[in-house]
């Protein structure tokens, strides 16, 4: 394109940066609302103890809290304790899924 105005060209380029960006946000909004829902999402309606238990992995100290609604400062006070069952792998902690909704049973009992 020729402009006769050199002066327009730097607005030009700033309205197709704007669009480009309007673009990708518009491309991001549509994948992000054809998601598929997370495993948390799918199992809401399930008791905490069997969401837990369902795990695969091993859980680390800032998931538990977070499941279990405490501060991370807690869960390790509970494993040094022997409050709540939990193991070592090279220093850190770490929780077994299926004993700490065990665990989540009993307290509840």
């Amino acid at each position: 394109m020729q402009f006769k105005d050199d002066h327009a060209l730097p607005g030009l380029i700033k309205a197709k940066a704007v669009a480009d960006v309007l673009r990708a946000s518009t491309k991001r909004i549509a994948q992000h609302s054809q998601r598929k829902p997370v495993q948390d999402e799918v199992d809401s309606t399930l008791d905490l103890p069997t969401r837990i238990g369902r795990r695969r992995c091993a859980l680390t100290v800032p998931e538990l809290a977070e499941a279990l609604n405490l501060s991370r400062r807690q869960v390790y006070n509970f494993a040094k304790h022997h409050r709540l069952p939990s193991y070592r792998i090279a220093g850190s902690v770490r929780f077994d899924p299926v004993m700490v909704a065990k665990w989540l049973r009993d307290q509840a009992a």
